[in-house]
C-alpha cells in the first residue's frame, strides 16, 4: 500500500490499516513511506514491512525495482499523485487499485487499474480512505476507533527523565504549522495570553512543542510572552516521532490548530483542543473521540476556504474570532476533568 506521507495523512489511514488486517489477518501488509515517517508506523502489529521511500526519480525507478520483486498480490495508492502512482506501476501488481478524479492528481489515474469514486470530495479522508479499503474488503465494517501505536519503555524512561521537573497536568502546545500551512496559525500572543490563565488556574506546566527551526522560534517567543514561566518547557532539542509518542503518553491535554501533531494526538488517544479556522471541518476535523473543536466561521460568515492563503480583504476573521478566555477555559475543562 502506498501512503507517502504528510503526518497527518499517515494518521488519517491507521483506520484502514487495522481494518485490513482484521479482515485478512494471515495477510502481508506492506506500506511503502516517506523515511521521516516510517519510525511511526515501525512496530504497528498489523504491518508487516515498512519500506522507506527517499526523495528524486531515482529513487522511485529503486525502490519500484525492488517491489516488483515482492510479486503483490494488490498493490492500494492512496496518495494518489504522480509518484504514487509510478510505484504502483512499477510493482508490477496485477491488481492496483486507487482513486479516480478528481480524487487524485498528477495524472495518476493512468497507473492503476481500478480507480474509485467516494460520495464526495468533502467527506473526511479517513472517511475516504475507508472507501477505497471497504470497495476492496466488500462490505462496511464498523466505524474506525482510535488505537494507540506501540511505544516503547525505553521511549517513555527517558522522556520522564527529561520532564522529572515539571508538575502534571503536563500540557502541550503546538503553535506551528507546515510552510504551506501557514494560514492556520493562531497568534503567538493569544497563546501566550492563554497558557497564562491556564497556569494561573491549575498546578500544571506547558510544554511547547517544535518541529522546524521557525517553530522552535514561535515557541520561545511564545514563552517570552508568557512571563518566561519556570513552569513553560521549551525543549532544547527536536523530538523523534517516538518521543512525541513519549510526550503523549504522559500528558494531559493538547491545543494547537489542524495540524499533523495535532491528528497524531487525537489518534493517540491525548484530548486535544482544536482551534479551526480556513480549513473544512468536514474533512479535517478531528476523527476520534476525545476532542474539544473550536471554530467561529459561521459566526463570522467566512466559510472555509481551504486555501493556502487569505482572500478576505479583512484578513483572518475565522481565526481572529477565537478569542482567549474561551479557548483558555476548553483547555482547562480537560485538564480538570479528572480532579
Amino acid at each position: 500500500m502506498l501512503r507517502l506521507g504528510a503526518l497527518g495523512d499517515v494518521v488519517f489511514l491507521l483506520p484502514a490499516i487495522t481494518a485490513l488486517h482484521k479482515r485478512w489477518p494471515n495477510a502481508e501488509i506492506h506500506w511503502v513511506i516517506k523515511k521521516p515517517y516510517a519510525p511511526l508506523i515501525q512496530d504497528h502489529p498489523a504491518i508487516s514491512k515498512v519500506w522507506p521511500f527517499g526523495k528524486g526519480v531515482p529513487e522511485i525507478f529503486r525502490l519500484g525495482a525492488v517491489l516488483r520483486k515482492e510479486r503483490f498480490d494488490l498493490v492500494l495508492d492512496y496518495h494518489a499523485n504522480l509518484r504514487s502512482g509510478l510505484l504502483s506501476w512499477l510493482s508490477r501488481g496485477p491488481l492496483r487499485v486507487g482513486f479516480a478524479r478528481p480524487f487524485n492528481k498528477e495524472g495518476n489515474s493512468i497507473f492503476n487499474h481500478e480507480r474509485l469514486s467516494p460520495p464526495s470530495l468533502q467527506e473526511h479522508k479517513i472517511d475516504r480512505n475507508m472507501f477505497l479499503t471497504n470497495a476492496v474488503l466488500g462490505g462496511s465494517p464498523e466505524k474506525p476507533v482510535s488505537k494507540e501505536l506501540a511505544t516503547s519503555e525505553a521511549v517513555l524512561k527517558s522522556f520522564d527523565e527529561q520532564r522529572k521537573e515539571f508538575s502534571d497536568p503536563l500540557i502541550v502546545v503546538h503553535a506551528g504549522t507546515s510552510l504551506k500551512g501557514e494560514i492556520k496559525r493562531w497568534f503567538e500572543d493569544r497563546y501566550a495570553m492563554v497558557i497564562e490563565k491556564v497556569l494561573e488556574e491549575s498546578a500544571g506546566s506547558v510544554l511547547l512543542l517544535w518541529g522546524s527551526d521557525k517553530e522552535r522560534e514561535l515557541a520561545t517567543e511564545i514563552k517570552t510572552l508568557a512571563g518566561s514561566s519556570d513552569r513553560i518547557w521549551v525543549p532544547e532539542h527536536r523530538f523523534s516521532f517516538l518521543d512525541i509518542l513519549a510526550l503523549y503518553k504522559r500528558a494531559a491535554c493538547y491545543l494547537g490548530v489542524d495540524s499533523g501533531p495535532m491528528h497524531l494526538a487525537n489518534a493517540f488517544g491525548l484530548p486535544v483542543v482544536a482551534l479551526y479556522g480556513p480549513k473544512s471541518l468536514d474533512i479535517y476535523r478531528p476523527y476520534f473521540e476525545g476532542a474539544t473543536v473550536l471554530s467561529k466561521n459561521a459566526e463570522v460568515a467566512c466559510p472555509p476556504c481551504n486555501a493556502t492563503n487569505c482572500h478576505n480583504p479583512k484578513g483572518r476573521v475565522c481565526l481572529e474570532a477565537l478569542n482567549v478566555e474561551e479557548v483558555a477555559r476548553a483547555v482547562l475543562q480537560v485538564v480538570n476533568r479528572d480532579l
